[in-house]
């Protein structure tokens, strides 16, 4: 049985907590598709650490860098289109063609996020808590499909694995490595 680990700064590391979880075909209960990081506490930290280093490295670069980033997952996306769209079948049991569609949406908004990235707006403002800062921005509701939701505009970009589909986020990962 394949085991797939967590995506870490930049790496693939096994759950510190030495648990992994299987992932199986809702309609096929007994296809196990993987085995998968069992995430902690500990992976959660490490995470989080590895996400603010790169955050200060994001939002350093230009606009036009993270557009470019966002337009060539996009495309990533559509290459992987059936691939991504097959694997989403088998994870969550949709039809064919809505993870087709859901794919292509997915790969649609990171392209509006591409654009969105030159519009820089928003305010940042003081805050009484030390170490924290209270910020007002515009975006748009769905941008969390495309995952860019905090990547536009100088913000690290969390890919999450949900408990529903570990192998798609473990592909996008992958695959789309950008």
């Amino acid at each position: 049985m394949t085991q797939f680990e967590n995506f870490i700064d930049g790496t693939w590391q096994a759950p510190r907590s030495g648990q992994w979880t299987p992932n199986v075909n809702p309609a096929r209960p007994a296809e196990v598709l993987g085995v998968f990081a069992a995430s902690g506490p500990d992976d959660v930290s490490d995470a989080v650490a590895a996400a603010g280093g790169a955050a200060r490295a994001w939002a350093a670069s230009p606009p036009s860098e993270r557009s470019a980033l966002l337009v060539r997952l996009a495309d990533l996306m559509l290459h992987h289109r059936d691939e991504l769209a097959r694997i989403i079948v088998r994870e969550q049991g949709k039809a064919l063609g809505e993870a087709l569609g859901e794919v292509g949406r997915a790969a649609a908004e990171c392209r509006y996020m591409a654009g969105e990235s030159f519009r820089l707006l928003g305010a940042t403002y003081p805050s009484d808590r030390p170490n924290c800062r209270i910020e007002e921005r515009l975006e748009p509701v769905e941008a969390q499909r495309c995952g860019a939701h905090r990547g536009e505009r100088g913000r690290t970009t969390k890919w999450s694995r949900g408990e529903s589909n570990p192998r798609a986020g473990t592909v996008r990962m992958e695959r789309l490595r950008v």
